[in-house]
């Protein structure tokens, strides 16, 4: 048998997002498991079959350039506020 021990800790800061917004880029970005989030971009744009334009603005998320190689996973708070506002 396996055991594991976790630490919880309460963050006093609030994150300054919509829930809507949040759950709906999670249902978006969180299907492709250990994907940087540049790479997600291209994998929904291909499933979609929307060409790249320089002026295409994806859907309501706009992943700044130096988060695109992060994992989902590895975002923290503030960078998500960043994405979602």
């Amino acid at each position: 048998m396996k055991s594991a021990l976790i630490s919880l800790n309460v963050k006093h800061e609030i994150v300054n997002v919509k829930f809507e917004s949040l759950i709906q880029f999670l249902d978006l970005y969180s299907a492709y498991s250990r994907k940087t989030l540049g790479a997600i971009e291209k994998m929904i744009e291909k499933k979609r079959q929307i060409p790249p334009t320089p002026l295409y603005q994806w859907g309501p998320f706009q992943i700044p350039e130096e988060l695109r190689g992060k994992r989902l996973e590895e975002l923290g708070r503030k960078e998500l506020e960043e994405i979602l506002n």
